[in-house]
């Protein structure tokens, strides 16, 4: 996967994606579920080792950020009862529409439409570094976790999220950048059909998600770093620069003293 980095706030970078991630979400939905179809680092990297860190089903599995619902799906296959919150109606409504369909909601991560302490389990995948209000987001999480919950939550790397490969460079020189400080980028995603996709994150250092966490009364009990298998670089050879800079963290959390 080819990608260049942007600060939000150069004025250089054409249509921009909007501040907000709702907004910036729906008008991409077509885009992401192209891109869904066919997505190798899902299904060679990042599904087999976030499901690792995923409990067994318990009555209620909140998927958060659930887009068409490729892991809900994945989830219910494994007997979990799941229920999809997205921001943007265009996806929450593709992941009602999938085979098998998923029950969803449109709503903000941090003014769910759930009760307090209903959920066993809360999946993030690939959500926390979307959203701007990090700490209301992981305490509305909290919220909605029951006292024995388990919240998995998976992120790009902020340390793939800092840098780049240098582009052209034959060595693939991994470039880092400022780390530890929080800024918004503009992803311009080259994938490895050719296809391409236009999507923002928050680079956040580890620091940062670790004390929403803390704030919000949860313990980090697990932390991965995915690698790509030989197999997946032997399928497919651009993986072998993940062997060298991580490019997807996932985490376990439970609430403090439980």
């Amino acid at each position: 996967m080819a990608r260049v980095a942007y600060d939000e706030e150069n004025p250089a970078v054409a249509n921009s994606p909007p501040r907000d991630a709702r907004e910036h979400w729906e008008d991409q939905a077509d885009a992401w579920l192209a891109l869904t179809r066919s997505d190798p680092d899902y299904e060679l990297l990042n599904k087999p080792s976030f499901l690792e860190l995923v409990p067994p089903p318990g009555l209620l599995t909140l998927d958060l950020g659930c887009g068409e619902g490729r892991m809900a799906r994945e989830l219910r296959r494994r007997g979990h009862r799941v229920v999809g919150i997205d921001g943007s109606p265009s996806l929450a409504k593709s992941a009602r529409r999938q085979d098998p369909p998923t029950a969803t909601a449109v709503a903000d991560v941090t003014r769910l439409p759930i009760g307090s302490h209903t959920a066993d389990l809360v999946v993030c995948f690939m959500v926390l570094m979307d959203v701007e209000e990090l700490d209301r987001a992981v305490c509305e999480i909290a919220r909605v976790l029951r006292p024995r919950g388990v919240v998995c939550a998976a992120i790009m790397h902020p340390i793939f999220t800092s840098g780049l490969f240098v582009d052209g460079d034959p060595y693939q020189t991994f470039s880092m950048g400022a780390y530890a400080t929080t800024m918004r980028h503009v992803l311009d995603v080259e994938r490895h059909n050719g296809e391409r996709m236009v999507f923002r994150i928050e680079h956040r250092p580890i620091e940062r998600y670790s004390r929403a966490f803390e704030q919000a009364g949860l313990a980090i009990t697990h932390i991965r770093e995915p690698l790509p298998s030989e197999a997946a670089v032997a399928e497919v050879p651009l993986f072998a620069n993940y062997r060298r800079v991580p490019e997807f963290l996932h985490l376990r959390a439970e609430p403090l003293g439980r």
